[in-house]
């Protein structure tokens, strides 16, 4: 890994050329021939409004994680793929909140090739997931009896783990292709120019493999999952309530059950899985409005970013670059939402957490109780 801040490399004399080699926050900011006032909202959004807004998407990521993890949901396959959402997001926040927001540690040696590696393996890593995550409820919606058989808890655990393996594999040329340089007056982390050749290529491939391709799968599943969603709700019948076995209770309110269910939750006597099953068509049009608002969210800045990369970084004009620093800011909100939107979207979740909370409470109030009765 290079991590030397006395590198003197050969200079890169196009500016546009050198700000693409530049990784760190400020040269987007300073490398201006003139200060557009569009710049001076922008970077009173970043100061001040951006880092309140990461720090609390931190937070939710962190807490959501933790309570998905410790619950019953952990047992439930679109949780698990949640799960890992909320975890990605908060690496990406702390590795772009840091150096952005609060301290420029992109100047330290080895952290800048650590920071620019887990920028791209999160962005690389999250839009994966959703794909796997999208390619399970097609599967769900079109056959409960082979969802269940491939796609459990495990087998869900054991892809995302083999995905996460060969993507941190094959992003570890960002480690070696970076460093810190100075330039005489100040410490920059830039893109080391003698690989630029072979950079440009792996950008390139970066750009198809972790934004066009993903993105492609995921419209067609959209597609798909749609239709399945409409002849479903078609199939479907509206009241359960006669639905009732002999160890679990239905909800009150009426939920679609489709008739190659209904065997799966008699031979299922779990509270938890069958209210799973009972509101699958519900879950799955929440779990897609995570995904739109990823889509809304990340597509503008991606399209352009891609547009960039793919023809020349030396190509984008002044406009284009005051609108990619615009987008990032609205990009960076997809990964601080996952923890809300959990809290928003499944009220089970948020049933869960209080419970789990409670517990926990009166379990602390037990123990205090008990060690001042044994001190009397």
């Amino acid at each position: 890994m290079a991590n030397y801040t006395d590198y003197t490399g050969p200079y890169i004399n196009d500016i546009d050329m050198y700000q693409y080699f530049n990784l760190s926050f400020e040269a987007n900011m300073t490398s201006w021939y003139y200060y557009p006032p569009a710049l001076k909202i922008l970077s009173f959004i970043g100061e001040y409004i951006s880092p309140s807004i990461y720090s609390v998407g931190i937070f939710l990521n962190l807490f959501a994680a933790f309570i998905l993890r410790e619950t019953e949901f952990k047992k439930v396959t679109p949780f698990v793929y949640l799960l890992s959402l909320c975890i990605i997001d908060t690496v990406y926040l702390i590795a772009k909140l840091i150096p952005n927001k609060l301290y420029n540690i992109y100047v330290v040696p080895g952290v800048c090739q650590i920071v620019y590696y887990l920028s791209f393996l999160s962005i690389f890593m999250e839009w994966w997931i959703v794909v796997m995550l999208m390619f399970e409820r097609v599967i769900s919606l079109h056959s409960s009896r082979i969802a269940s058989k491939y796609c459990n808890p495990f087998r869900v655990k054991c892809a995302i783990i083999t995905m996460a393996l060969l993507s941190i594999v094959a992003h570890l040329y960002h480690t070696w292709t970076s460093v810190v340089h100075n330039d005489g007056l100040e410490r920059k982390c830039i893109i080391i120019p003698e690989f630029y050749q072979y950079l440009a290529l792996l950008r390139k491939l970066d750009v198809i493999f972790a934004f066009i391709i993903p993105f492609s799968l995921i419209s067609i599943m959209l597609l798909v999952i749609s239709i399945q969603l409409c002849r479903r709700k078609r199939r479907c019948k509206t009241d359960v309530r006669q639905f009732i076995t002999t160890t679990t209770t239905v909800a009150k309110r009426p939920v679609s059950l489709c008739i190659e269910d209904r065997g799966r939750a008699r031979r299922t006597p779990d509270g938890l899985a069958l209210r799973i099953i009972l509101s699958k068509r519900r879950i799955t049009i929440k779990l897609l409005i995570i995904v739109v608002l990823k889509i809304v969210l990340c597509v503008p800045h991606d399209v352009l970013k891609t547009k960039l990369t793919l023809l020349n970084p030396s190509t984008a004009t002044d406009t284009e670059r005051v609108v990619l620093l615009f987008l990032d800011e609205i990009y960076f909100l997809n990964f601080s939402i996952k923890g809300f939107l959990c809290f928003a979207l499944f009220p089970s979740f948020r049933r869960s957490t209080s419970n789990y909370l409670l517990t926990k409470l009166r379990y602390c109030c037990q123990r205090l109780f008990t060690r001042d009765h044994n001190d009397v």
